[in-house]
């Protein structure tokens, strides 16, 4: 078998080395990375954050809105709770 001839390929080409077999990653790596870094995607952080605004204005307008009946709520809650932790009488002491 001839210098530099790979087995499976019979002779028709010679094998590739471990050095071209690097640089094809290397350069599929970076025109893959050019690709991506050309990519304008400044559109959709714009559309996101319109979407982040929308839902805090959404936010504010609900607490204003309902910031009684929920501030109500949360003392009959901590009601609750401090009567939950009181100790109960003994049913059996006289």
């Amino acid at each position: 078998m001839k210098k530099g001839v790979h087995k499976r390929n019979c002779g028709l080409r010679p094998a590739r080395s471990s050095r071209d077999r690097t640089m094809s990653a290397i350069a599929y790596v970076q025109a893959l990375f050019f690709r991506l870094a050309a990519n304008n995607s400044g559109a959709a952080a714009a559309e996101y954050t319109f979407l982040i605004a929308f839902i805090a204005i959404l936010a504010a307008i609900g607490m204003v809105v309902l910031g009684d009946d929920i501030k109500v709520y949360f003392l009959d809650l901590a009601a609750s709770l401090d009567n939950a932790a009181a100790p109960t009488p003994d049913p059996f002491a006289t």
